[in-house]
């Protein structure tokens, strides 16, 4: 039984669109998000302890800043998922 590396890597047309389509509601809930320190941010401020210059991965500050970081940690996110299907598909069929 030999498979073709395009067809063991093959991704549905669904989780193509799925991605999208989560991408296209984060960046909506990035623009309507609170300017608001939440809880964490806040005890931060109480202790007097600094954030992190230029935000997280250095995409700096900023609604775009945001949209990009947001983007990095779902396509994380999404290969991890991605890596362990494979690892369970695979162990599956020993």
């Amino acid at each position: 039984m030999t498979s073709t590396i395009e067809e063991r890597l093959h991704i549905p047309r669904y989780v193509v669109l799925s991605l999208l389509a989560a991408f296209v509601i984060m960046a909506i809930f990035a623009l309507i998000a609170s300017q608001n320190p939440d809880g964490l941010e806040r005890m931060f401020e109480t202790i007097g302890v600094e954030s992190a210059e230029g935000g997280f991965l250095g995409f700096g500050e900023g609604i775009v800043a945001d949209i990009l970081t947001m983007a990095v940690g779902m396509v994380i996110v999404f290969a991890l998922i991605i890596i362990l299907m494979y690892l369970l598909r695979y162990f599956k069929g020993r």
